[in-house]
């Protein structure tokens, strides 16, 4: 729950400093926002289910790993992004 309120805080903040000169409409603002709640939702949704079909410890733990390394690709695509954004 805590990563959810700060990824949420942290796209907002990004939208917040978007286009210095233009401000984004709220449609655009909006399709950004859904396009990664639709992420980070299809993430947990997988980690629900490898851990529903988990029967040994190893495979729990197998599935806790499969969400860190994903939330991990996110965090670096949201970097990524940034550093872009800051070049330009």
């Amino acid at each position: 729950m805590k990563y959810f309120i700060i990824l949420s805080l942290l796209s907002f903040s990004v939208f917040a400093r978007e286009g210095h000169g233009e401000k984004p409409t709220v449609a655009q603002i909006k399709e950004k926002m859904n396009a990664g709640l639709d992420k980070r939702i299809t993430t947990m949704q997988e980690a629900k289910t490898c851990v529903s079909k988990a029967e040994t410890h190893e495979a729990l733990k197998a599935c806790r790993q499969g969400l860190r390394e994903n939330r991990k690709e996110l965090k670096e695509m949201r970097e990524k992004k940034r550093a872009d954004k800051k070049e330009q």
